[in-house]
């Protein structure tokens, strides 16, 4: 095949794709966390106050719609 008719590079990757997605990944896991932390202590009302309000600060805004 001609050098001419190469397909093209693929663009390198974003350079906060890598940080965004270890972002994600240790948001899922804290709210994981917390969701199995309500369950464990649902008798307990101290804890879970602190854990349903951890919960509402873990909540991703809401995007307004266009």
């Amino acid at each position: 095949m001609s050098r001419f008719f190469r397909e093209a590079a693929p663009p390198p990757p974003h350079p906060g794709a890598v940080r965004l997605a270890q972002l994600t990944a240790a948001h899922e896991q804290a709210v994981a966390y917390v969701e199995r932390a309500l369950v464990a202590n649902r008798g307990n009302t101290a804890v879970t106050d602190v854990l349903l309000d951890l919960r509402l600060l873990l909540r991703p805004p809401e995007r307004p719609t266009p």
